[in-house]
């Protein structure tokens, strides 16, 4: 098995992981956007605000990830 860092496999070459992703964005989206959703959860409307902050902070395990890939199996 060969590893590889996503911008030499390409970030669409796992296409079942991006429709996981797009799901679970779409879910978590619906659970802030929707009252009834809202309600159901227990999430106060300021939360829709904060989702530029969530979104960056998200992105910090991904990030981290494959620079200890492109450390470890080198840039190539």
């Amino acid at each position: 098995m060969t590893r590889a860092i996503a911008p030499m496999r390409g970030f669409f070459a796992n296409p079942a992981l991006i429709l996981a992703i797009l799901v679970s964005a779409g879910l978590q989206l619906a659970v802030v956007s929707l009252p009834v959703a809202r309600e159901v959860f227990d999430v106060h409307e300021g939360v829709a605000d904060a989702w530029l902050q969530i979104l960056g902070l998200s992105l910090i395990p991904v990030t981290v990830i494959e620079l200890i890939k492109m450390v470890r199996y080198g840039f190539r």
